[in-house]
């Protein structure tokens, strides 16, 4: 006889058992699969949060470095080139284009982030 069998014949003596054990049976997987559900709805909001915050950090990271550092490094052109005596003109591009590499850095975490956050197919 195999494993399988040495239970069936018990159930099938008592159908109001069978019908109640089935019945524990499903409730206790739809509990399960709802408390799942919550954890992972509650995961995507923190990824979502953090996206979020990522992309504000991004914006004010950009915005910052333009009217704190870069205004004073600029003279009528989009590209700021005048670094005083301190920097070269090379310099003062090579510091501005790295500063906005991270903002674009920073909001290619945040898609990420988001793309995280979307419900798997699973």
């Amino acid at each position: 006889m195999r494993r399988a069998e040495k239970w069936i014949p018990v159930f099938r003596k008592n159908d109001a058992t069978k019908n109640d054990l089935e019945q524990a049976v499903r409730f206790q997987l739809n509990a399960a699969c709802s408390k799942r559900t919550q954890k992972e709805s509650e995961m995507n909001m923190y990824l979502t949060a953090a996206a979020v915050l990522a992309l504000i950090v991004g914006v004010v990271h950009s915005a910052l470095g333009e009217v704190r550092i870069f205004s004073r490094l600029r003279r009528g052109s989009v590209i700021p080139t005048h670094g005083g005596e301190l920097l070269h003109q090379s310099n003062v591009r090579i510091l501005w284009a790295s500063w906005h590499v991270l903002t674009v850095f920073g909001w290619g975490m945040a898609a990420m982030l988001l793309w995280l956050a979307l419900p798997s197919s699973q």
